[in-house]
Order: C-alpha cells, then sequence, then structure tokens
C-alpha cells in the first residue's frame, strides 16, 4: 500500500546503515601487517663503538607520538609540531649521552604523525647501530577522539621500541592481559605489551623489559602487573634484569593517587626487585619525581625496576629539561653492573 512505502524506506535506510556500519567495524579493525611482523630487530649501518663495560645509562620514555600536549586532543596538528619535537628529542638524547633508549607510545606509520617512522628518524639521527621494535597498535582507521571525525587517529601502526649502542641478542613480545572493555572498543584498542629484549653490554647479557601498562582499567594493570613478575622471576637469577616504562600507577602511599590499586606495591613485594628512584626517596619529596604530566606534573607513572642482586642503580633522576616533547617526562639511570 502507499501508506507502508515511507515505512519501507526507512527499514531500508535503516538497514544500509547497520550494513555500512558493519563494513566499517571490521575493515577499520582490521590489521595492516601479518601478526609475524609484530616483533622486528635492525642492525642499523653504524659501526659498534667502543663503550664503558662497567655501567650504561639507559633513559625510559613514552614521547607521546611527539604530540606534546595535544595527545589524545581533538585538536588540528601541523606537521611541524612533529619535526620540532623530533629535532629536541635528538638535542635530549645526545647532551645525555644514552646508551639504551626505551620508548614507548612511538609511531611506525600512522596519520596521526604524518605517516613519519619515528622509530627509524630516531635510530638514523642519533646513529644508534641497533634497534628493535614491537607493535601494540595496527589498525586500518581508529575512530578515535570520538568527535569531531576529521581529528580522528585513522590508520595507526604504532608501538614500543628500543634503541641500543649495544646489539640486540633477542626482541620477544608479551601480550598482557586485556582491560574490561566491550568487544567492539577493544576491537579499536591497543595492545598492552611488554618488549623484553636481551642485550650484550661488554660481555654480559643483561635482560630489559620495556612495558606499557593499562591506562584506565585498574585490575587489569595488576593482572599485568603479575604476568610481568611472571616473566621476571625466570630470568631474575641468572641475568640482570630491568622492567622499565609508562606503568600508568603511582606509588604505594603517594598523597595523590591514579588509582586505588596494588600494581606497584606488587613489584616491590617481589625480594630483590628495586625502584630506581626508592620509595622513601620519593615520598620525601614527590614533587621532584613526578612524570606526569610534562607541563604541571601531579603524579609518577613512568619507572625503572632492577634486581639489586646483579646491578645496582646510581643518578636516577627524571629529566625535567625534555619539557613538553612528549606529555610525560623521561627517567634516566646510570646502571652499574655488581660483579
Amino acid at each position: 500500500s502507499k501508506s507502508s512505502s515511507p515505512l519501507k524506506k526507512i527499514v531500508y535506510a535503516f538497514l544500509i546503515l547497520v550494513l555500512g556500519l558493519v563494513i566499517f567495524f571490521f575493515w577499520g579493525s582490521a590489521s595492516n601487517l601479518d601478526p609475524q611482523e609484530y616483533s622486528s630487530v635492525y642492525s642499523l649501518k653504524y659501526e659498534d663503538l667502543e663503550f664503558e663495560e662497567d655501567s650504561f645509562r639507559l633513559m625510559t620514555y613514552n614521547m607521546g607520538y611527539l604530540s606534546g600536549m595535544t595527545n589524545n586532543l581533538a585538536v588540528d596538528r601541523k606537521k611541524e609540531l612533529f619535526d620540532n619535537n623530533m629535532l629536541g628529542l635528538n638535542k635530549l638524547i645526545e647532551s645525555l649521552s644514552i646508551d639504551v633508549l626505551c620508548l614507548q607510545e612511538i609511531d611506525f606509520h600512522s596519520k596521526r604523525s604524518f605517516f613519519v617512522d619515528q622509530l627509524d628518524e630516531l635510530a638514523e639521527s642519533g646513529e644508534f647501530p641497533h634497534a628493535s621494535r614491537v607493535i601494540n597498535w595496527d589498525k586500518k582507521y581508529v575512530p578515535f577522539p570520538y568527535w569531531p571525525p576529521t581529528q580522528q587517529f585513522g590508520e595507526v601502526l604504532s608501538g614500543q621500541a628500543i634503541v641500543s649502542n649495544y646489539p640486540i641478542q633477542d626482541n620477544e613480545r608479551f601480550l598482557l592481559s586485556p582491560a574490561d572493555n566491550p568487544f567492539y572498543y577493544n576491537a579499536f584498542y591497543l595492545d598492552r605489551l611488554a618488549q623484553l629484549n636481551l642485550l650484550s653490554i661488554g660481555g654480559r647479557d643483561v635482560i630489559v623489559i620495556n612495558v606499557q601498562l593499562e591506562a584506565w582499567d585498574a585490575r587489569a594493570r595488576e593482572r599485568q602487573a603479575d604476568q610481568l613478575i611472571a616473566v621476571y622471576k625466570k630470568y631474575q637469577d641468572d641475568y640482570p634484569v630491568l622492567i622499565v616504562g609508562d606503568f600508568n600507577s603511582t606509588p604505594p602511599s603517594s598523597q595523590n593517587p591514579y588509582m586505588e590499586e596494588l600494581t606497584i606495591e606488587k613489584l616491590l613485594e617481589i625480594e630483590g626487585l628495586e625502584m630506581a628512584i626508592d620509595l622513601s626517596t620519593y615520598l620525601a619529596n614527590e614533587s621532584d619525581y613526578f612524570t606526569f604530566n610534562s607541563i604541571d606534573p601531579y603524579i609518577k607513572i613512568d619507572y625503572i625496576f632492577y634486581n639489586s642482586s646483579k646491578i645496582r642503580v646510581s643518578n636516577a633522576r627524571v629529566v625535567k629539561e625534555a619539557k613538553d616533547i612528549s606529555d610525560h617526562l623521561p627517567l634516566i639511570a646510570d646502571i652499574v653492573f655488581m660483579d
């Protein structure tokens, strides 16, 4: 009947809309790479140099894909912002004489950072002879920030990386427990990872575990801490081990806790596992050790942990001179072998 014709048009339009959303869901959440490519080690063109064999300098940095304080904001970014921040990061690394650099939120081919391979650019400009990466975010389209669509991330290929003056013998990608999100959210969300590298430093094998834990779900972070501890215990007796990165958790007894949780406490309960900036030092003057945000720091969520039976740490500090290259501030420490 004529009266049913408008209703049919509405039903057809609705079905077309649903079909379009289904197609977008499967297309946008699909990956670009084969998962076998999610863990890679590179030996670059630079010659290995002679370095101090009794110690090395390590920095961990959530570089926020060089977006500064605009990270996760629905703002129009210019390529000049990323170019200037890369230049600033290169100068910072050179001034600090970094031997091992552990990075989180580094883009390898993402619309949000103008499809620049930030690892390749950083390794080349810093003349690091060795690098490794793991992929934690590989999507054809990420619809975030939610509005306006013109500011959404679009295609994302991002993850964690280590650049090193020392040979990288192995690079393993450990998938951590996911957050308790709806399936359609996790379909576009990043994986949370531990990147484990075996480095050869002065004839010694050293394990470096580079992490970025869940940001919004405290219970998921606690589960991830348990997984990290299990990995750490496999190596603690035989190797110097460092666990570094963005833990998205504040230390126990912080005056301004991010969330009520046991993530860092679980790690500190492990005998022999220490924080580079120990808890008593931190609690004596918390503001000196805040790592987020970089303009007006108010919490510590980035860490360097190590097994004190094999190595010790000296001169650990927050690198405040990094300013707003990222929304985080990096941590640096001199690692000294015990034998």
